[in-house]
């Protein structure tokens, strides 16, 4: 402080007023420094009043705390990329996606999100597969009922994946059991209809002839 009350453009006092702050014992040791300082009032003061050689230095430092501070944040980038890859869902692998074009020219970003695209179409086929599947177990469980509405039901579902195993041939298989539930409730309902008219015409022969032997 005594230097600066006597020569107050004095560089190389607001450098030692710098490194203090910083707590930095040697000047080659600001490039060290885990946080850029170029925003501090004593920075700007050495910047100001130094020569273009101690300038060039100092700013040479911050660029090598950027240049760190950058490679860190991309290798920080890279994990999480990395661990949204290992979490193996889509929408992680297209978080990784995301992250990998961030830093894309670094290490093997470009093949990781070849790689994530990759696993994506795979992940989709699995899911169709198993919705197709459950949609299969559905259509047959309606199918093998006795019930009418159920098996056109069945039929309805077999049509969303017509092209999904045997699903066709199940679609005409319904529609014979159906034609073929129609015949047998037709049937039972002549027979009962036959019932019908043949007790109908024992009672009324009882009754004419109770008629006959009063």
């Amino acid at each position: 402080e005594q230097v600066l009350n006597l020569n107050p453009e004095n560089a190389k006092a607001y450098l030692g007023k710098l490194m203090a702050e910083l707590r930095v014992r040697k000047k080659e040791h600001l490039g060290k420094c885990d946080k850029l300082f170029d925003t501090k009032n004593n920075y700007e003061k050495v910047i100001r009043f130094a020569d273009k050689a101690l300038v060039s230095e100092l700013k040479n430092y911050i660029k090598q705390i950027n240049q760190r501070n950058k490679d860190t944040q991309i290798k920080e980038t890279y994990a999480r990329a990395k661990a949204n890859m290992t979490a193996d869902t889509i929408p992680n692998l297209y978080d990784a996606i995301e992250l990998y074009n961030k830093i894309i020219d670094f290490r093997d970003s470009r093949e990781m999100i070849s790689a994530c695209e990759k696993r994506i179409a795979e992940l989709r086929k699995e899911q169709e597969e198993r919705h197709k599947n459950d949609t299969y177990s559905e259509a047959v469980s309606a199918m093998d009922t006795d019930y009418i509405p159920e098996i056109e039901r069945a039929i309805t579902i077999f049509e969303t994946i017509i092209d999904w195993k045997d699903s066709h041939e199940r679609i005409v298989k319904c529609k014979s059991k159906i034609e073929m539930l129609e015949i047998e409730a037709e049937r039972k309902a002549k027979r009962g209809k036959i019932a019908g008219i043949v007790f109908a015409t024992v009672i009324l022969g009882a009754i004419v002839i109770g008629l006959f032997f009063t």
